[in-house]
């Protein structure tokens, strides 16, 4: 294993000590390359039972993004600086100005703090805690999409929507703001 695979790996390990908890287990990956030999090492992989861990803004002014705790899941280091995390059985917080704004939980999570996005797949509910336009919204679907850059809940798959002024049902897609002030589709929430 080369130097940056092993820094990277310390950290990420380092990282879940210190953000989460959990019983690790390394599991390297292998692979052959075209010459056919085993020298190259990519990715190295760590499996983790309970734990969680806190993506955070980028710049000077650092503020929480989102929380997901899971059950079970397996951290792979792709490069120094970058990992990709898939987590089963989760659950977790959305944050707007690092203020809670939403909960959420489902079957599968990954994240990919390379690229900065957040996916939750299987069966998904995302329920608003602060109140808004839409105060008490519940938001259940099958995909969700949250990325660093944007800060806007994709939803996808079976989307239902219920508060107390509305239910929107049977929609392919939907999008929102995280605290659910804006509810629409890609062209009608506006960033602000």
């Amino acid at each position: 294993m080369n130097l940056p695979l092993r820094w990277a790996l310390f950290v990420i390990v380092g990282s879940l000590f210190f953000f989460g908890s959990g019983c690790m287990k390394s599991s390297p990956k292998r692979t052959v390359s075209p010459r056919g030999d085993q020298s190259e090492v990519i990715p190295q992989g760590v499996g983790t039972k309970q734990g969680s861990v806190t993506a955070y803004s980028k710049g000077t002014h650092r503020q929480p993004l989102y929380k997901v705790n899971w059950q079970s899941a397996n951290i792979v280091a792709k490069s120094p600086g970058s990992f990709f995390a898939t987590a089963n059985v989760v659950s977790g917080l959305i944050m707007k100005a690092g203020v809670p704004v939403s909960r959420f939980i489902a079957d599968k999570a990954t994240v990919d703090r390379k690229n900065g996005v957040l996916k939750l797949l299987g069966k998904i509910k995302i329920s608003q805690i602060t109140y808004s336009n839409h105060g008490g919204a519940v938001l259940t679907c099958e995909k969700v999409t949250y990325s660093d850059s944007d800060q806007i809940i994709k939803a996808i798959g079976n989307v239902v929507l219920q508060s107390p002024t509305m239910q929107l049902t049977g929609l392919p897609s939907l999008y929102a703001l995280p605290d659910f002030s804006e509810i629409g589709s890609p062209q009608m929430v506006a960033r602000h």
